[in-house]
């Protein structure tokens, strides 16, 4: 680290940190304002306490695909921890992802703080990363394996950086934690290895015993325990499925990029500054690599099929930390430029909450010009009219009408006699007394041509064949797999059809309750 800091240092700080402040209080609060809905916000958090409930009953995660079972390709960290606080629900999954999330801001505090910057820059850092909750899909908060793999893999990060040994093991033992809920962050442990290996091989030794070994032993032991289908379902069921390369380039790159629109200009400039200047150091090239490894990833991910903005979070968390380093180490010593990048970082936390709605502008106007001339090309409406409040309430928190048709929908399927299948929304069977459904998705990932568990028929289909079910909860689409040659509509289900909606991801609405034919 450099030397003592001055308080001017942390004098320019102090307004952007309150800024940061007010975005953590307002991403919190909404969280909390969705935290007990007992129903879907996403539609796989219901798959997810699911897994959850198989685990508290000994029931196996990874076996044989059947027409009443098929997992996530996911780990089962994230569902064990679920089921380790009595009856799985929503609120204990959406209080652990919160949890996360705000492990992985208090990272971007530590990441600072830990290279010599002001720990009100960290602050600020941390107040990017959660400004981000819109670009992530909203996935901060939900039943979801993501929130808790980012807050993991955050404190992995800095903690390797500090380049002591407990720090190091320390690093390693939460890179396995990482690893066994979201199985993709292995690729940062490469990196780490190869830096520590460049600053200190002992060091470098430490990290590999203490996160390489238990998470191959861990990894081993469930596949054992699975009858060898653990690493299908992680590594084989994925690798059949196609990847779309329009996500992967150009989407990917402009999303990373507008997410933080400000912040990474001129972070970049930033860079070409200090490689004129040639002022690299082990820190910065640690954090290069780590942010290399971490938009690498998201363009994978995104690109790979299903993809949605969830996978972009670390990509959000190392721009957010990497940029204001940069930008922070820049202006160290330098009370004028720190004001300017303290109303730089001022107006990023402000676009994280308020968009600039580009479409009043005219097509071919350019970028600087559809800003600052945006009250005259909005054709005379209030400069204020040109922002939209991207958070608002009736976009992403449930509503009482949204309370009242979930509870009537879970007593309409309680009044069915017999069992009900409900893909799309695997957990209301469970609310209404009744086994809990196989989540669709999983169903889907399976079905891709080559995949190790590929059929035709599909399971599905013979379940439907065999009219497993007496009755199915479907959304206005039918299930695929011969679905209505077995069964046909029966009931509507009587909720509004504003009603019960996912706010994110796939938006589905239970409509219809299907019956098996004669």
């Amino acid at each position: 680290m450099k030397g003592k800091l001055d308080w001017k240092d942390h004098a320019v700080a102090a307004l952007p940190a309150v800024g940061a402040l007010w975005i953590a209080w307002m991403v919190v609060s909404l969280c909390l304002q969705r935290l007990d809905f007992p129903f879907d916000i996403e539609w796989m958090e219901g798959g997810m306490l699911v897994h959850a409930l198989r685990l508290q009953q000994d029931l196996p995660l990874y076996s044989a695909p059947t027409p009443d079972w098929v997992p996530y390709i996911y780990p089962p960290f994230y569902p064990w921890l679920i089921s380790l606080f009595g009856e799985p629900s929503y609120l204990t999954g959406r209080s652990i992802s919160l949890v996360g999330t705000l492990l992985a801001a208090g990272a971007a505090v530590f990441a600072l703080w830990r290279e010599g910057r002001s720990p009100l820059w960290g602050l600020v850092a941390a107040g990017l990363y959660l400004g981000c909750f819109d670009e992530s899909g909203t996935f901060y908060d939900l039943v979801r394996t993501d929130a808790l793999a980012m807050g993991l893999l955050a404190w992995c990060l800095v903690l390797c950086r500090t380049k002591t040994l407990p720090g190091v093991i320390g690093g390693g033992i939460v890179l396995v934690l990482a690893f066994l809920t979201k199985h993709n962050f292995a690729l940062f442990g490469v990196g780490i290895v190869g830096w520590l290996f460049w600053q200190d091989r002992k060091l470098a030794l430490a990290f590999v015993l203490a996160s390489a070994v238990p998470a191959l032993i861990m990894t081993g032991a469930i596949q054992i325990a699975s009858d060898g289908e653990y690493l299908t379902y992680l590594l084989s069921v994925p690798s059949s499925h196609p990847l779309n390369g329009s996500r992967a380039w150009p989407l990917s790159e402009k999303e990373l990029l507008a997410s933080l629109i400000l912040t990474n200009l001129f972070a970049v400039g930033g860079l070409i500054a200090l490689a004129v200047r040639k002022q690299w150091s082990p820190g910065g090239v640690y954090w290069g690599i780590i942010t290399a490894i971490a938009l690498g990833a998201c363009v994978l991910m995104r690109a790979h099929h299903g993809g949605f903005t969830n996978v972009l979070m670390p990509g959000h968390w190392v721009l957010a930390v990497g940029g204001v380093m940069v930008l922070s180490g820049l202006v160290r010593g330098k009370p004028v430029w720190g004001i300017a990048l303290a109303l730089l970082m001022g107006l990023q936390l402000a676009e994280s909450r308020y968009k600039f709605k580009w479409k009043y502008g005219p097509k071919n106007a350019a970028l600087t010009e559809r800003f600052c001339l945006s009250a005259q090309l909005s054709g005379g409406k209030p400069l204020k009219d040109c922002f939209k409040d991207q958070w608002t309430e009736k976009r992403l928190i449930p509503t009482e009408e949204d309370l009242q048709a979930g509870n009537d929908v879970v007593a309409q399927l309680a009044a069915i006699e017999g069992s009900v299948f409900a893909p799309h929304f695997p957990w209301y069977p469970y609310l209404a007394g009744k086994e809990p459904s196989m989540p669709l998705i999983a169903l889907w990932d399976i079905q891709h041509k080559d995949g190790p568990y590929y059929e035709q028929p599909s399971v599905m289909t013979q379940g439907f064949e065999q009219h497993r079910w007496d009755a199915v909860l479907c959304p206005d689409k039918p299930i695929k797999y011969d679905f209505d040659r077995y069964y046909s509509k029966a009931e509507k289900v009587n909720i509004p059809r504003t009603a019960l909606k996912t706010r994110t991801g796939w938006r589905v609405h239970p409509a219809w309750i299907w019956r098996p034919k004669d």
